[in-house]
């Protein structure tokens, strides 16, 4: 029998559980920093997963897990990351996927963080970036180097609501093998899913859509395929700044309150 995906509005209700999760109704918070093993060799295995949820709650914790797979399921992605912070999304992701040596292409309109990442930061450590219209297709294409790892949309684009074709910027960076991360904070899921239309990786600022602009909740990276989840997996364990123990939990109870699907823009 077909089953037909669920309403958002569902999926939020009941989309978290795994079948290692408990039968409480809403997670508990998981205070502790690392877990135990059963034996050595179960620890071993623990240490040698990325991400795994129960070795190490910089890498991973049950809390943020069930949130994560919420996200997921409403991005339609392979997995997603939560973050204490957009700018600590952003961060941690840019540098996973960019080196010394490496061009990246952006927008001239982001949100001031980002544009100082671009600006300031990425230069200091030998990242070269052009800055093109990210209402001219044609501009992205022009800029594209042999040395291009990444292009870095936000759209729409903080403060002036521009928007990107994301389809057009994702047909161009598959034909020369270069990944996409694309910040769709403004817009919630239902309004928009970057991954649908080809691109690579996005983020969004959950507190902006959740509880509320004033509460930092957290952030979180979503991928696809093109090997971008595999790429962050191996590499952003370093640099990736995982929320409090709380964080997760807030973030399921704006999930869970269907404050992200019952406000349409």
């Amino acid at each position: 029998m077909r089953l037909e995906p669920l309403h958002p509005d569902s999926f939020v209700g009941h989309g978290d559980r795994g079948p290692d999760d408990d039968s409480a109704v809403a997670p508990p918070i998981y205070q502790s920093a690392p877990f135990r093993a059963s034996s050595d060799e179960a620890f071993a295995a623990m240490s040698s997963s990325a991400r795994h949820d129960r070795y190490y709650t910089r890498d991973g914790n049950p809390t943020f897990s069930r949130v994560e797979r919420l996200i997921a399921g409403l991005e339609g992605a392979e997995a997603a990351l939560l973050t204490a912070s957009g700018m600590g999304a952003i961060s941690a992701t840019v540098l996973t996927l960019v080196s010394a040596g490496d061009h990246v292409i952006a927008q001239k309109t982001h949100y001031m963080g980002t544009s100082q990442l671009l600006g300031t930061f990425l230069p200091r450590f030998g990242v070269s970036v052009t800055l093109v219209d990210q209402t001219d297709s044609a501009a992205f294409a022009a800029a594209v180097r042999p040395d291009t790892r990444l292009i870095l949309l936000e759209s729409p684009a903080n403060p002036l609501l521009t928007l990107t074709d994301f389809a057009a910027i994702a047909d161009l960076a598959r034909r020369h093998h270069i990944l996409t991360l694309c910040d769709s904070t403004i817009a919630t899921p239902i309004n928009q899913r970057p991954l649908a239309s080809g691109i690579d990786l996005e983020l969004r600022i959950a507190g902006r859509r959740g509880p509320g602009s004033g509460h930092r909740a957290g952030t979180h990276p979503a991928f696809r395929g093109f090997g971008a989840r595999d790429r962050f997996d191996g590499g952003s364990g370093s640099c990736t700044c995982g929320g409090g123990r709380a964080t997760g939990m807030i973030v399921w109870r704006s999930l869970e309150r269907r404050e992200p699907c019952t406000s349409r823009s």
